[in-house]
This record gives C-alpha cells, structure tokens and sequence, in this order.
C-alpha cells in the first residue's frame, strides 16, 4: 500500500506541476475549463501533445469541439512536419479513381499538396479530419502507413519506408 502510495503523489505532483500549461493550453484555444470533465479533457490533451509516440482518435459527436481539440493537441506538440487533410475532399477526388488513380495515389497526392511531398512528413504527423468518410480503399493505405511503417510508391512499385504519427477525429 505504500509504494502505491507514493506513486499516486508522485503523479499528483506531476499533475500540479503541469497545471498551468494546461490551463494556458486551454485558455489559447478557448476552451474554459470550468467543469471537473473539460479539466480532464485538457489534462489527457497535455499529455498527448507532451507524450507523442502513439496514433489517436478523438471521438464525439458533432459540434462537441473535437477538430479544436486534434488542433489545440497539435499546436502544442514539439516542432515536426503536420500535414491536415479533410477526409471531406476524398469524395471530390474519387473521380481521379475513374482515371486510373489507385486509393494510394489519391492519399500521396493529397499529402504532397499540402506538404510538399510524402517524404517531408516523415517522422512527422498527418491530421485525417472526419476520418470516417475516408474511402476505404484509403483507409488501408493509412492502415499500411502505420502498422508496416512503409507506402508503396505508385509510380514505381517499390515499398519506401515512412514513420508518422496519425491523428483523426
């Protein structure tokens, strides 16, 4: 029970200490964090933009603030490429699919025009904004990106490795 103990105070203490970044983290983005619930919210959202090794999902409903969020967590997170991609704009290029465009294609060129190219955000991180009407085609690409750590390129058919972090609401 002690060694629980001051674990807990430990992590108490590291809390406090963090306290007013995240009060500032907040206040930037104005979001109040006058309920116990939003502090918890801003807490977890320091911690992921302090502590960014994984993938995550920010889930709600609509009009509950989660692309403020994903973009608060981003703004704050240490300096490295950040490509935004709307998941919207799919659908207008699933015609370039008719053309001959595979769902890889279409992905790489929408990161290539908002980075430059797929090689600048390597070792960075891509913001999927309404990730859910990806098509599913993309989704895999995406899927491939993260669990193999490599992109097949389509011009030439050759796997290139790529490390990036995602983050979707």
């Amino acid at each position: 029970a002690t060694e629980r103990t001051v674990a807990e105070i430990a992590g108490f203490q590291a809390e406090l200490q963090s306290w007013p970044a995240v009060e500032a983290m907040a206040a930037k983005a104005g979001m109040p964090c006058r309920s116990r619930a939003m502090r918890q919210v801003m807490r977890r959202a320091w911690t992921v933009a302090t502590d960014s090794r994984w993938h995550h999902l920010i889930s709600g409903t609509t009009g509950v603030g989660k692309t403020l969020l994903a973009e608060t967590i981003l703004e704050h997170m240490p300096k490295r490429p950040i490509v935004r991609i709307h998941c919207g704009e799919f659908s207008q290029h699933q015609l370039l699919e008719h053309h001959g465009w595979s769902p890889a294609r279409m992905l790489l060129a929408m990161i290539a025009r908002e980075a430059g190219s797929i090689e600048a955000v390597d070792g960075g991180c891509i913001f999927f904004d309404e990730i859910s009407i990806m098509p599913c085609g993309v989704q895999a690409v995406v899927a491939r990106m993260i669990e193999h750590g490599y992109y097949i390129c389509p011009d030439t058919g050759v796997s290139k490795p790529i490390k990036i972090q995602v983050f979707a609401t």
